[in-house]
């Protein structure tokens, strides 16, 4: 009988020590991965499971973005004339599904939640809208579902041409769509080549007269964005121009808050921005309608 309690005693402290291990090896499994996920969103800026303050905010302006046209029908023509580029209101809120779904799963390359408004493409296009004398090649970058494109297609001259780079499979698609049903769009599709590739891929040298980017510079590392920003200089011809935005005081905000190395990471941004800036003549334009209030630079590269 004592031996078979003993027996009894042993088995349970045996099972005892065993769950004991499994509490172990999961507590310390669930601090691995909680440790994997915190220095992930601290030094990774490309880590799409990071949902940062810029995102939270973002969420919050297309809420009131979207809230806008549900007032009534004034407010929805009022709407739909400033973030619409062509076609009727069930277009425009396409546009935007697809834009924000594309947010959600791929929030460090779209970098915004809706679409650029009428306002800030018509800033980035305003100097393929000045007449030219002799054809352009024009390269525009991120273009995402068309905002600024739809601008694009209607400014140009007859002799001109478009190179569209997109990295994003879902929007060049959304794109090539849109080359071949609508109208202003079709209307130029011989003069237009879309390139799926990050535009660091694109060959040759002094090709474009102007470039406009809508690429979130924001979100990438400094080394990315210094490459981009060489590609740009190594593409553009002497005298022509970059046209790109951002948001004034998104990125001096998120470096407050941020911490380690994402902080670095925005101060490297700025730097390489800055020097840019330094080296080439630049122009601004405010565009306070957007939401949020932008600005766009036009860098004119030295003749």
């Amino acid at each position: 009988m004592r031996n078979d309690d003993e027996r009894a005693h042993c088995t349970g402290s045996a099972a005892g020590v065993e769950h004991a291990d499994e509490d172990h090896h999961r507590d310390t499994e669930a601090q691995r991965r909680k440790a994997e996920r915190r220095k992930a969103t601290d030094s990774d800026p490309s880590d799409p499971s990071s949902f940062s303050l810029c995102r939270c905010v973002s969420v919050v302006f297309l809420f009131f973005r979207l809230s806008l046209p549900l007032g009534s029908a004034a407010k929805l023509a009022a709407v739909s004339r400033g973030f619409r580029h062509g076609g009727d209101a069930e277009t425009m809120l396409a546009e935007h599904r697809l834009f924000f779904a594309q947010f959600l799963l791929r929030y460090h390359e779209t970098g915004a939640i809706a679409p650029s408004s009428r306002w800030l493409a018509e800033a980035l296009v305003s100097d393929v809208a000045r007449p030219s004398s002799g054809p352009r090649k024009i390269l525009e970058v991120g273009p995402g579902t068309g905002a600024v494109t739809g601008r694009l297609v209607r400014k140009l001259q007859p002799h001109d041409r478009l190179v569209i780079v997109e990295l994003n499979d879902r929007f060049v698609d959304h794109l090539q769509r849109r080359f071949e049903s609508e109208p202003a769009w079709t209307a130029v599709a011989a003069q237009t080549e879309i390139v799926h590739s990050p535009v660091q891929n694109l060959p040759g040298e002094a090709e474009f007269d102007l470039i406009v980017s809508g690429l979130p510079l924001n979100n990438f590392s400094v080394e990315l964005v210094e490459q981009i920003l060489a590609t740009f200089e190594r593409l553009l011809k002497p005298g022509g121009t970059l046209s790109f935005f951002e948001y004034p005081g998104v990125r001096p905000a998120r470096a407050v808050v941020s911490l380690g190395r994402d902080r670095a990471r925005l101060s490297g941004i700025s730097a390489a921005l800055e020097r840019m800036f330094h080296n080439h003549p630049t122009r601004r334009q405010w565009i306070l309608p957007n939401l949020p209030p932008a600005v766009v630079h036009h860098v004119q590269l030295a003749g």
